[in-house]
């Protein structure tokens, strides 16, 4: 638990929240596209496919834990959610810009 003084510490969690940034560099080579050969962009996104896999695997994990962490897992459960469905947008836009790269 937090002490007193410990509050002012968490005090901006009370503040509204906004969307965060996009920076996002598979964008940006989607975006360039037309400047260069699709099949290379189509590449280049090939290893963010796999990062995807790889943060499901972190993902699973940060989930078993937890449950090790009673007073936490309900707020740890809605973080593991988003993260979730981060991930399955970044899988359905590089199936959606594999799909329309491949037909050119």
């Amino acid at each position: 638990m937090l002490g007193v003084g410990d509050y002012a510490a968490v005090r901006p969690c009370g503040r509204p929240s906004s969307l965060p940034r996009m920076q996002h560099e598979a964008l940006v080579r989607v975006l360039a596209a037309d400047l260069g050969r699709e099949e290379d962009v189509l590449g280049s996104l090939a290893s963010l496919q796999e990062d995807v896999a790889a943060k499901r695997e972190l993902l699973a994990a940060a989930k078993e834990r937890a449950a090790t962490l009673p007073h936490r897992e309900r707020h740890l459960h809605l973080v593991h959610r988003l993260g979730d469905l981060l991930l399955d947008a970044h899988e359905q836009w590089l199936d959606e810009v594999e799909q329309e790269l491949s037909q050119s």
